[in-house]
């Protein structure tokens, strides 16, 4: 077989010639294009991973805004809170102090009645007292109220116990040997003697007895050795019944006070004067009552350190 070495070499030029054509024309613009779509995907790709960092970042900020609202939130609640609690404490401080001033107004009210009833009272009944007395002596006969008193009040240091004698002898020896018998009107000659003559026989006859007027007592006599006394006084009936009376209208308060703090200022206040109201009128017709006798004072021994 024979080989035509022009024709091969003519097609190896025009092989080499199409592969240089075809390298101009075709494959580098191929790679170009290749490499130029390789480079706006990488572009791509990479402003994708950017905007994925932007809007993680925008996201993470996102979340840091609303924990920081949050936290402000609660922060707001709690200071609305404390605020609110510090208010009402403060307003319920006001409300107590102003129910304790209207109610303490209230009681120094309903007290200062009281003193004022009691303290009248006690004068009408010392009048009283006085007046059935010296009334009862006038319907007996020609014996004063002095000297009645006189005579009761020697009976009260002829019955006097051991005891109560020797602890009046300490007192007048203590005081340098004197005594002193309070009346609460000046009495007759004849009746300082025979009371002098009584109190020699009880404490001594080497005992000085003065005698003094003090008309607190009312209506009665006694016997002052230093910090002691013996003897019988209407003062101390008054006493007794003025403690009374006071113990009753301090009873009748606390049902009042509470009166007052369910109903109100107005309410309460209607409520303790009618208390005292009640109690002065009970009193009124207790008094009235006791205008069939005179009372019977009682017979006492005290301790003047102790009264006071």
């Amino acid at each position: 077989m024979l080989i035509d070495w022009f024709t091969v070499a003519a097609q190896a030029l025009n092989f080499i010639v199409l592969m240089i054509l075809l390298k101009v024309f075709l494959y580098d613009r191929i790679v170009k294009a290749m490499d130029q779509r390789e480079q706006n995907i990488q572009e791509r790709l990479e402003s994708a991973r950017e905007e994925r960092e932007m809007a993680e970042a925008q996201k993470r900020k996102f979340e840091t805004e609303q924990r920081e609202l949050a936290q402000q939130r609660e922060e707001i609640v709690r200071q609305a809170r404390k605020e609110a609690a510090s208010t009402r404490e403060e307003l319920l401080d006001k409300a107590r102090k102003e129910a304790d001033d209207l109610r303490q107004g209230l009681n120094a009210a309903v007290r200062q009645e009281t003193d004022s009833f009691v303290h009248t009272f006690r004068e009408q009944a010392a009048a009283l007292c006085i007046e059935l007395t010296r009334r009862s002596l006038a319907a007996m006969g020609d014996v004063s109220a002095e000297e009645q008193a006189a005579t009761a009040f020697r009976k009260v240091l002829e019955n006097a116990d051991p005891e109560t004698a020797a602890r009046l002898q300490e007192a007048a020896a203590e005081d340098g040997s004197s005594a002193t018998v309070v009346s609460a009107t000046a009495l007759p000659g004849s009746a300082k003697s025979a009371v002098t003559h009584a109190v020699h026989e009880l404490i001594g006859k080497d005992v000085a007895v003065d005698y003094a007027v003090d008309e607190e007592l009312v209506l009665g006599m006694e016997l002052r050795c230093g910090g002691r006394s013996l003897g019988w006084t209407v003062r101390d009936y008054l006493d007794a019944v003025s403690r009374e009376v006071r113990e009753l209208l301090t009873e009748e308060q606390p049902s009042s006070a509470s009166g007052a703090s369910s109903s109100g200022a107005s309410s309460s206040g209607q409520e303790e004067a009618g208390t005292v109201k009640h109690v002065q009128e009970e009193a009124s017709n207790a008094t009235e009552a006791g205008q069939g006798g005179a009372p019977s004072p009682d017979t006492v021994e005290k301790d003047d350190a102790d009264d006071a």
